[in-house]
């Protein structure tokens, strides 16, 4: 792992980003041993629920299909190679659940399984 420390002046948008995280209290909910179950209960119970775009303006098409019981939904797809995808997996831990959001990228065997599982849904 490396660490960059940036030693400019920082845009009044980190800045505020940075206090609005301060806010939301995660620290609390992984203070504790209790306080990191409940938080996972919760979060288990909150990402069962099926997303919902609601009104948004779009310039290209969205398509919404399934995939192993998850929603997953393309924006942009023109199927053509050199265009630009957007591919959203609704809580991409449908593969091992309750594992930190970005696990396919870890050297671990589940990471390996999940990251062809999420190839096959944009080949497919």
């Amino acid at each position: 792992m490396s660490i960059q420390i940036y030693n400019n002046r920082r845009s009044v948008t980190s800045y505020l980003l940075e206090k609005y995280i301060g806010t939301l209290d995660t620290k609390k909910n992984l203070s504790t041993r209790e306080n990191t179950l409940n938080h996972l209960k919760h979060m288990d119970v909150e990402n069962t629920k099926p997303y919902e775009l609601g009104k948004v303006k779009l310039i290209s098409s969205v398509t919404e299909r399934s995939f192993e019981d998850m929603q997953v939904f393309t924006l942009n797809d023109q199927i053509s190679a050199d265009q630009k995808v957007i591919l959203y997996i609704h809580h991409n831990t449908f593969v091992y659940p309750k594992m930190n959001h970005v696990f396919v990228l870890y050297p671990i065997p589940e990471a390996k399984d999940a990251e062809r599982k999420i190839i096959d849904i944009i080949k497919h």
